[in-house]
């Protein structure tokens, strides 16, 4: 299944802002400058004009803890770093978004299960680090908990995303998912689907400007 990826630089963001504030309702305004840094700003600026965007003119509710949805729409934000982005599809969708950095310490261990763990160091070579492995599974588990949407409920270490072929059935909480994972420029991306095999389509950068700055 078709999964429709946009991605958003709050750098070039940060240049049209002053007219994309205004494209913002109250409330989304109001959570907006509730931020104290400059970057978290334009994160939410980000989420919050791809949310618009994918509501394509219906209203944006909140449920109870406060979590964005659109009836009879799926979609999950993410944002890391410079990017914030959105996937949209036909059934529930996670997605996450995590900049490469270093992996070293023992929280590396405790994020990922013994399987997930060996795979990495197996894998570690040449241009495609054990940081590349590392967030490539650690966007996988974070993509899986987001589309079964009710947060980690087992540690990390007990979620296993293997294995990588992006074609395997993962389970995770009784339910069957699929897993497709994408590198971005620095970041790692991942989107999981429930009960379906999801292939990631990143939409043209230019077109996605387009229509989160129309009236």
């Amino acid at each position: 299944m078709i999964v429709n990826v946009s991605i958003v630089s709050i750098v070039k963001l940060e240049a049209v802002a002053g007219d994309a504030v205004r494209l913002l309702n109250n409330r989304q305004y109001e959570k907006m400058m509730s931020y104290y840094r400059r970057e978290d700003r334009l994160r939410s600026l980000g989420a919050s004009l791809l949310m618009r965007k994918a509501a394509h003119g219906e209203q944006v509710l909140y449920n109870e803890a406060g979590k964005p949805y659109i009836p009879e729409r799926h979609f999950n934000i993410s944002h890391s770093g410079d990017y914030v982005v959105i996937a949209e599809a036909d059934t529930a969708v996670g997605v996450d978004i995590e900049k490469i950095g270093t992996v070293e310490g023992d929280w590396v261990k405790a994020a990922l299960s013994p399987d997930e763990y060996k795979c990495m160091m197996e894998k570690a070579s040449g241009d495609k680090t054990a940081a590349y492995w590392f967030y490539l599974l650690w966007t996988r588990k974070e993509s899986l908990v987001k589309c079964e949407g009710h947060g980690f409920g087992l540690d990390p270490n007990e979620i296993e995303t293997l294995p990588l072929d992006s074609g395997a059935w993962i389970s995770y909480m009784g339910k069957k998912y699929g897993i497709d994972s994408l590198s971005y420029d620095e970041y790692m991306l991942s989107v999981s689907l429930e009960e379906a095999i999801p292939e990631i389509l990143l939409r043209d950068e230019a077109e996605v400007w387009r229509e989160l700055l129309e009236d």
